[in-house]
């Protein structure tokens, strides 16, 4: 084979590889835009929208390793707000939530930042009403954990807390709003007052091996405002699959 013939061997086989390549890039879009933007989603609830995918597979992309792209975090792949429209106590209102992002636990959720705070202490993520509230009223909070526990051991640590807090149970169901879940709704013991504390609990398994608790602290004359205001931001709420 003479060197002309050589060259344009070379040549075919430099167009063929490049075509392959554009050929997967083409089929590689095609399937995270069928994945991401489906005609018809599952989730009823317009919650999450993603920004971008996770991983990004273009010629521009920049990358750690040969051939490895670079994986968003959590933030760069969510709206930084959402507006919710909910009714409080008989009046419509509309509001602003802001995204929170625990890149640890694989989670976001959306933030009524007029109203509440996240703060994140020793074993968990806690939303708090900002400004505090009175000293005087009972605790008011909602607590997101992530535990290794499994259910059954997550149940039992739940009713065994409550006893030591002399409430009573009075419903264990499954839910589908605000989130898919075990829902578990205690009050104190004895005549009910406006001042009675008040204890929910989300027990949710979103995948095999993964479980978050949400717990809920409120009072009984608050059960229309701060318990509205916190399945408003827990609808929000997105465990994030590996």
């Amino acid at each position: 084979m003479n060197k002309k013939s050589i060259d344009e061997q070379l040549r075919q086989n430099l167009r063929s590889h490049q075509n392959s390549v554009h050929r997967l890039k083409r089929e590689t879009w095609n399937r995270i835009e069928t994945e991401l933007f489906p005609k018809k989603r599952r989730n009823r609830r317009n919650l999450l929208i993603a920004l971008a995918t996770s991983v990004v597979v273009t010629a521009g992309a920049t990358v750690t390793e040969p051939g490895q792209a670079v994986v968003q975090s959590l933030t760069e792949r969510f709206l930084n707000e959402q507006t919710i429209d909910n009714e409080m106590e008989g009046m419509s209102e509309t509001n602003t939530f802001t995204l929170e992002a625990n890149e640890e636990w694989s989670y976001v959720i959306y933030i009524d930042e007029e109203r509440y705070a996240l703060q994140s202490v020793e074993q968990s993520d806690l939303i708090v009403p900002s400004p505090p509230i009175n000293e005087d009223v009972p605790e008011v909070s909602m607590e997101i954990l992530k535990t290794n526990r499994t259910k059954e051991q997550e149940l039992n640590h739940i009713y065994e807390e409550l006893q030591r807090k002399e409430m009573d149970v009075t419903s264990q169901q499954q839910v589908s709003e605000p989130v898919v879940a075990t829902k578990i709704t205690a009050m104190a013991q004895g005549v009910q007052e406006w001042n009675s504390p008040i204890r929910i609990y989300y027990i949710m398994e979103p995948e095999e091996g993964t479980l978050y608790v949400i717990k809920q602290a409120f009072f009984l004359e608050a059960t229309e405002g701060h318990g509205q205001r916190f399945d408003d931001m827990l609808q929000t709420f997105e465990a994030i699959k590996k």
